[in-house]
């Protein structure tokens, strides 16, 4: 059905399937990555792997994904399952392109923490709360 809807729109390309390998290529190739889940992720790995990518991420606000996106700064969030807010997301980086370029540079001086760091992170909080 999607691929009917976006026929005729040079713009939209549906790849198929993908070998993990390729994941570095197709970050490049792309200008946006999408993370439209409806569950409470912990720790979201594709939205993680775009960011590391240099690609803003437009994502559900909800769990780990609205902690680690900042509208505007890396990336923007919708209201979780709310389709029309994530068209008008859509709508306003179609209106002006030229935030995605922003975005990108944004995430170039943000660096990921380190998975040492995350850990040490998350057993301050367990430990803080385990006394």
């Amino acid at each position: 059905m999607l691929q009917r809807i976006a026929s005729g729109d040079r713009r939209i390309s549906f790849r198929g399937t993908y070998a993990e390998a390729d994941l570095p290529l197709i970050y490049q190739e792309a200008d946006i990555s999408v993370v439209p889940s409806i569950w409470f992720e912990n720790y979201p790995l594709a939205l993680y792997e775009a960011l590391a990518s240099h690609l803003p991420v437009i994502a559900s606000n909800v769990g780990g994904m609205s902690e680690k996106i900042v509208d505007g700064l890396n990336g923007y969030t919708f209201r979780v399952g709310d389709a029309r807010h994530l068209a008008e997301r859509f709508r306003m980086l179609l209106r002006k392109p030229e935030l995605i370029n922003t975005l990108k540079s944004n995430i170039r001086e943000m660096p990921l923490p380190s998975a040492d760091d995350e850990l040490a992170a998350y057993e301050s909080v367990y430990y803080q709360h385990a006394r």
